[in-house]
């Protein structure tokens, strides 16, 4: 690789931290961070990646039940197994 590319590189990788930084200033939730990186995955170029990364994202995502006249939120959060 070289060093025009790396340098460009470097930037970006700094630019993305920035706009982390940024974003966690607003005292954002855990919740709300999996949801900004689940919109952001939606923004992708590539099909794969935004497919593969969303239906990640997607298992860590409350999800809001308004069917029925009753509102639910339930939480998609992986069940943690136990061995005793």
């Amino acid at each position: 690789m070289d060093n025009k590319k790396v340098k460009k590189i470097i930037s970006d990788k700094a630019i993305a931290r920035d706009i982390v930084k940024e974003i966690i200033s607003f005292g954002v939730t855990d919740s709300q961070k999996i949801h900004i990186m689940f919109l952001l995955s939606l923004e992708l170029e590539s099909g794969k990646e935004m497919k593969e990364i969303s239906k990640f994202l997607k298992n860590f995502q409350e999800k809001i039940n308004t069917d029925s006249d009753d509102v639910t939120i339930e939480s998609s959060k992986p069940k943690k197994i136990i061995l005793t």
